[in-house]
């Protein structure tokens, strides 16, 4: 677990994040969840989790978790999770959204 603080300069929102939160209907949860992406934004994570090649699991005490990416002073949100059951499926499709979403960035930049 990590604590550090980062510096921040854009937060970037992936179409999959959306969709994940617009799809959610407890509102205590998107409370929760608007309350830590103001943390973020002021570069506290809070806890963390490091899953490999820049990708970390930000957690709750809840089963509530958030995958985030970071390339630089760049965070993005990708991917969120609200059961210990999917876990495993949640860090899995997130790898496979960052993964995908930086060689998108890398081939848009040599073209």
């Amino acid at each position: 677990m990590s604590f550090e603080l980062w510096e921040i300069c854009q937060l970037i929102f992936t179409c999959t994040y959306n969709d994940w939160y617009n799809d959610l209907t407890n509102e205590e949860v998107k409370g929760q969840i608007d309350n830590r992406i103001v943390h973020i934004k002021k570069g506290y994570v809070g806890s963390n989790k490091n899953l490999g090649n820049a990708l970390f699991e930000l957690k709750w005490k809840s089963t509530l978790r958030l995958y985030i990416g970071r390339a630089r002073h760049t965070v993005y949100l990708i991917l969120g999770g609200e059961k210990k059951e999917t876990q495993q499926r949640d860090i899995d499709k997130a790898k496979r959204y960052w993964n995908n979403y930086k060689i998108e960035k890398l081939q848009r930049r040599s073209s």
